[in-house]
């Protein structure tokens, strides 16, 4: 073993070594801060918080999918601005006056990640 190559093990096993020293001097977790944390990432976990922020993104979704392609800007998307075939159009059509809202496009935003009947 050259001299380098034993320095630098020398080295590997100092930092390990101070590694295994600044673990064991992070303060311990009490029970109850434990058992706090976990109900912060239950709440995080929520169904229905998860459903508000998957209905927000949606929404902002729907905004830009309006922005972008609602071309004569009445707010609404005929199929050629949505660029949708005439089958796909005709399911997110919901009202079927030939034209989708930003509602309707939220809606189709939701049914495709699985949210169908959940918006609000």
């Amino acid at each position: 073993m050259s001299i380098l190559q034993g320095v630098g093990a020398v080295n590997a096993l100092l930092n390990g070594a101070t590694n295994l020293v600044n673990a064991l001097k992070r303060p311990r977790l009490s029970d109850e801060t434990f058992a706090e944390m976990l109900r912060q990432a239950n709440a995080a976990a929520d169904p229905e918080a998860v459903r508000k922020q998957t209905e927000a993104a949606a929404v902002q979704r729907a905004s830009d999918v309006m922005t972008f392609r609602d071309v004569n800007g009445d707010g609404l998307l005929s199929r050629d601005e949505s660029g949708l075939g005439a089958d796909d159009f005709a399911a997110r059509d919901l009202d079927g006056d030939g034209m989708l809202s930003a509602d309707e496009v939220k809606r189709a935003i939701l049914r495709d990640v699985g949210q169908a009947g959940t918006e609000t």
